[in-house]
């Protein structure tokens, strides 16, 4: 059997039922790179390979670990397939837990963003004399770790238990490949050091993860913890790994930076685009953030106590973090194009970022991008009209309200909820009301949330949004602007996504790959300033839908030609969109 071509999307239903996934997404990359250049690719399936409904449910295991299926299963196959293999994942847990085969300093190196967590030897030490389990068991206490100091928190202060970030604690990198279950370490974690932890319920129709209500450790231990929290690292005495208990200096912390970047080097990157900004961005010199950075922590520490108090703990842990080691290493995520940089200036409260860097980088962004991208890539030739003719979006639902620009950060997340087909209800009595809170804003539900639901601009968003939906429905999944096959059947078998939450994330990564295409033409730029002897400026920042740059001279000159070279592409590729100053 002979393929011409990767598409149309039929193309890669066929091969992902004869090739596994790594492979079909080499084949994606190499011909979407000849097909720019004008090249015809042709793929031979070998006779051995079965193709269609007749063949197996499930292929042998690749190299590293995953199995990868072939043919049409169907749902109820699927759902006893499901059921073996949680318990396959729950005994899997117990014999890692059991086990707990690591030592202190490999624990440190599996997981480099815990390296970066730090308390005073006194609270360490206090910590094993109550939870001795802590001392022997390697997994627990990096856990324990996370739950006590990690940013990662809703808009209530409570830890976020994402699966991956769970098994990790334990060692493991890959959760797919070693197929663990995460509750059952969170079990077993209650039953060995914290009788009285309490989680919540993973909830994938919903597409929310784990939270973590209750961490219930002794009442010294947390007022110790919440007076060191409230301290800069630098005044905390015989500050300490709370994990490996090494000092934190400053061979330390180079360290903690040389193991990140060399686990983004071993990663596999999403597409290429991705890779570009990972290498640029994790390559920037560390002097760059501690020189700049850390100049304004004490105003940013400040302003620490402006924020709303369900923002103020992961606030103060993003300061420590940033204090001990300011340099973002960015990381590829698996379900997305995007890269990030977990705890850092990437990810603190925009706030904070200003107070910090405000007044020594510029910062861009386009305007009303995934809108726009959407408005044309789904057809909603009005909006698109609406926003060619230089009409703001934001203006435009404070007019149809009656409230006032303030109001903008719940706008934006009412828009961009309905944009990827949140239910109504959840719209306006949890992702609008949360960020009105986080935002200090007066919101009803019922008020100010209905009318901004109403909106008329918003029908033909959703009219828009449902023929994308049953496209993608019908295709099995989408290819996007990068050559990036994106299956329905893969995100849910290997991402544990539910049908309409495989859609979901396909419409948002559609858009975000297109828009991380639309500012390649500001890494070209940067890129290529590196080859002066001493460059003009940097892309200090990565910030998905824009960056941040830091300008060391001919200032207006380079922000002319980033701004050119960007709204050339826009206007190129018919997107209503501009780069513009935050």
């Amino acid at each position: 059997m002979r393929i011409e071509t990767i598409t149309p999307l039929s193309a890669y239903k066929t091969l992902n039922q004869c090739f596994d996934y790594r492979t079909v997404k080499q084949m994606a990359t190499t011909t979407a790179r000849r097909q720019r250049d004008g090249e015809k690719t042709t793929i031979t399936i070998p006779a051995n390979r079965e193709v269609g409904p007749s063949a197996p449910d499930t292929a042998p295991a690749t190299e590293d670990g995953h199995h990868v299926a072939r043919g049409v299963v169907g749902r109820s196959a699927v759902a006893g397939a499901a059921g073996r293999s949680e318990s396959e994942w729950r005994r899997n847990a117990e014999k890692l837990a059991n086990e707990d085969p690591l030592s202190a300093t490999e624990a440190g190196s599996v997981i480099p963003s815990t390296r970066r967590i730090g308390s005073s030897d006194e609270l360490r030490s206090r910590l094993f004399e109550e939870y001795p389990t802590l001392k022997g068991h390697i997994g627990h206490r990096t856990f324990m770790a996370y739950l006590l100091f990690t940013a990662q928190r809703d808009d209530r202060g409570r830890p976020l238990l994402h699966c991956e970030t769970v098994v990790r604690c334990y060692g493991v990198k890959d959760r797919r490949g070693a197929r663990v279950s995460a509750e059952r370490l969170l079990e077993l974690f209650k039953r060995d050091v914290l009788s009285g932890f309490q989680w919540s319920g993973y909830h994938p129709k919903k597409e929310r993860c784990r939270i973590a209500l209750s961490v219930p450790v002794k009442s010294e231990i947390k007022s110790r913890l919440n007076r060191e929290l409230k301290m800069r690292p630098s005044s905390i005495g015989n500050y300490v790994n709370l994990i490996t208990g090494r000092k934190i200096d400053a061979k330390y912390i180079t360290n903690v930076r040389k193991e990140a970047q060399a686990e983004v080097q071993g990663m596999d990157e999403p597409c290429s685009e991705s890779k570009r900004w990972a290498e640029y961005m994790n390559s920037r010199p560390a002097d760059l953030y501690t020189r700049d950075a850390q100049r304004n922590l004490a105003d940013a520490w400040e302003k620490v106590e402006e924020l709303p108090e369900g923002s103020q703990d992961g606030a103060r842990r993003h300061l420590q973090a940033l204090e001990t080691q300011p340099k973002p290493i960015y990381k590829y995520n698996d379900t997305t194009c995007r890269i990030t940089a977990t705890t850092s200036l990437q990810t603190i409260n925009s706030t904070l970022r200003v107070a910090l860097v405000g007044d020594v980088w510029v910062t861009y962004d386009l305007s009303s991008a995934q809108l726009a991208i959407a408005s044309v890539d789904w057809g909603a030739d009005g909006i698109a009209e609406f926003l060619l003719d230089g009409g703001d979006v934001w203006d435009l639902f404070a007019e149809e309200t009656g409230l006032p620009l303030k109001y903008k950060p719940v706008f934006k997340k009412g828009l961009y909820s309905t944009c990827y087909g949140a239910n109504p209800e959840n719209i306006r009595f949890k992702h609008m009301a949360d960020r009105a809170e986080e935002k200090g804003l007066e919101y009803d539900p019922d008020e100010e949330g209905e009318r901004i639901l109403s909106v008329p601009f918003l029908e033909e968003l959703i009219d828009a949004r449902k023929r994308k939906w049953c496209e993608i429905e019908a295709e099995g999944g989408a290819v996007d602007c990068f050559g990036r096959h994106m299956d329905l059947g893969e995100l849910q078998r290997e991402h544990g996504k539910t049908e309409n939450g495989a859609i979901r994330t396909v419409l948002a990564n559609l858009n975000q790959s297109k828009e991380m295409d639309l500012l390649s033409p500001a890494l070209d730029l940067a890129i290529e300033e590196e080859e002066n002897s001493r460059a003009a400026f940097q892309i200090a920042l990565y910030e998905y839908d824009g960056f941040s740059v830091k300008y060391h001279y001919a200032k207006e000159h380079h922000h002319k030609r980033i701004m050119r070279a960007v709204n050339r592409k826009c206007r190129r590729e018919g997107y209503p969109t501009e780069l513009e100053v935050e």
